[in-house]
Formats: structure tokens, sequence, C-alpha cells
């Protein structure tokens, strides 16, 4: 049912609480997960002219998830990408063909919501394809 599980990242512990829904999913359908980081932009500062130390953190942080992964016989795949959060998750989602996109929510609601907006409230909204959220108490 689920070719490709695309799980976005943000470096933090709370975002990695989506990797064992992905797993027990990737699990069940034999399915490849793809891991994506996404490097906001920089004010100023265009993607040719972004710190390579940024992008090869971003690497070195996806390949420490990675690993464990393939260890445990998952087929994974590491992305970094430059722009908008939502806006690339969805791009991505299109272009490597993901089936689904797991994803922890922080849960906000509010004025903090208000102002900060949603990463995955937007995915949601604008996805073409199922998007499970988790919850921070999952």
């Amino acid at each position: 049912m689920y070719r490709r599980i695309l799980v976005p990242l943000d470096g933090s512990d709370f975002a990695e609480r989506a990797l064992p829904h992905a797993e027990a999913l990737a699990r069940r359908f034999s399915s490849e997960i793809l891991l994506l980081r996404v490097e906001e932009p920089i004010p100023g500062v265009g993607e040719a002219r972004y710190p390579e130390e940024v992008r090869e953190a971003a690497h070195r942080y996806l390949s420490r998830l990675v690993e464990p992964l393939r260890l445990r016989s998952f087929r994974v795949r590491e992305l970094v990408e430059y722009g908008e959060p939502a806006e690339t998750i969805l791009r991505v989602m299109e272009e490597a063909g993901a089936d689904l996109v797991v994803m922890a929510t922080h849960a906000r609601a509010g004025l903090p919501r208000l102002f900060t907006g949603s990463v995955a409230e937007r995915v949601l909204r604008s996805s073409r394809k199922p998007v499970l959220l988790v919850p921070p108490n999952a």
C-alpha cells in the first residue's frame, strides 16, 4: 500500500518521535523510508552560497539515524533540501513519489500557533497524499 514513506525531521528529539511509527508502517508494507532534513533559508544567503558546514551537519544528523535503520533491514534514504519547510516537504513528497508522510506535530494552540504557523498543519492541508501526524505524547 505504501511504497515510500517520507519522514521530515528538524534535528530535534521531538521530531524523531515519528520514526517508530514510520518503521512500523514500513515493516508492514515493505516500504522504503525517506528521511528528510530541510534547511531553512538564511536571510540574504542564496542556496548556492549556503554554508557547506550546515549541509554537512544535516547529512551527519541523518546518517546517525539511517545506519540503525539499515541494520534492522529497512530500505532507507536520506535527503537534505533547502527551502521553506512545508513547501519543501510537499515538493519532495511529489518528486520522490512518497505515498505517505509521517511527521511529529507540536500540537500548539492559540497565539503561538497563530504567530508561528504550523508546518505540520500546512503539509496536512496541502498534501494530495495521506499524512500521519504523531502528537507529542505518542
